[in-house]
């Protein structure tokens, strides 16, 4: 059975927008010139591809130790949001959360030559991301493999300048904005993989395992990389050689050994049986891990949801 979702999946649901009313009236984001002579340049936006997108809300997320500067065109903050949004997310390390003006470029945070006051460590961005009652369809419309960037950031009194050119596999973000920046004072803790996680779904290319059984599998993982599994939904072979769920009473926990390499948890089974899951969905309390592989030329894909465990 397949076991086992930035950092960034810090999904994009973690940001947290502003009304349109906050923003700059003044802010020009027709892409136009005065005289409706069109340019290749957008004020208060980005152009990726060659098309042009408003951001007139920027805000400021506050996290343990760093912050996020989201460019976005509409608020979405609401639980049940359905609509399409544009948007760029930058990441930057700050223990106090102040944003001090200069030139930032694109440096992993894990690089020895990494230094917070000249680097940024990571971004995201969507073009046309369509979001359906606060789910985010990521399959189209999301970029988070980053390759390089620069962000430079300018201040007078209360106004920021800030451009921006974030560049992705599929394209590059070039983008700008001066105005106010809405500063958030939500403090939004870093989610971790450590603690004990409860199986509340398991999907089987696309179809939910209908066996319920009294007690639901767990997963929980321990700082010295080992991590305990325990199945209460086994699955054994019939005759015919297809496999069937069974509900266990008392199983046998597995310890395994875990590491994690950006989205992907690699989990070892020992004697050469490793397995690969892919983090598709991580907040404090939800984890979604999506398993593919190939059987006879074709491609499926497991999928197993996880809720956080409260300890007291």
């Amino acid at each position: 059975m397949k076991r086992f979702t930035s950092l960034f999946l810090l999904i994009i649901l973690t940001f947290v927008a502003c009304s349109e009313d906050d923003t700059n009236p003044t802010d020009d984001m027709s892409g136009e010139e005065t005289g409706g002579e069109e340019t290749d340049e957008i004020t208060n936006g980005f152009i990726f591809n060659e098309e042009k997108y408003p951001t007139p809300i920027v805000t400021k997320t506050n996290y343990d130790n760093h912050y996020q500067l989201t460019f976005v065109n509409e608020d979405f903050s609401a639980a049940e949001y359905s609509g399409t949004i544009n948007f760029v997310g930058v990441l930057f390390q700050s223990v106090d959360g102040q944003i001090i003006p200069g030139t930032y470029t694109f440096l992993l945070d894990t690089d020895p030559n990494y230094d917070q006051a000249k680097n940024f460590f990571d971004a995201e961005s969507g073009a046309g991301l369509k979001i359906t009652n606060g789910e985010a369809d990521l399959s189209s419309g999301y970029y988070e493999k980053l390759l390089s960037g620069t962000v430079s950031i300018a201040k007078e009194n209360t106004t920021y300048t800030i451009t921006y050119s974030i560049e992705y596999q599929d394209g590059t973000f070039e983008g700008n904005y001066t105005g106010e920046i809405i500063n958030s004072e939500e403090i939004i803790p870093q989610p971790s993989l450590l603690g004990k996680w409860e199986l509340m779904e398991y999907r089987e290319n696309g179809v939910v395992e209908e066996v319920q059984c009294p007690n639901n599998d767990t997963l929980e993982f321990f700082e010295n990389n080992e991590a305990i599994i325990t199945v209460y939904r086994e699955g054994r072979l019939d005759e015919m050689g297809e496999v069937f769920r069974v509900c266990v009473d008392t199983p046998q926990p597995d310890t395994v050994i875990w590491s994690r390499n950006e989205n992907i948890i690699t989990f070892d089974f020992g004697g050469g049986d490793t397995e690969e899951g892919e983090i598709t969905e991580f907040t404090t309390s939800r984890l979604v891990l999506t398993y593919t592989y190939e059987d006879e030329g074709a491609t499926f894909q497991d999928v197993e949801v996880y809720q956080k465990v409260e300890t007291n």
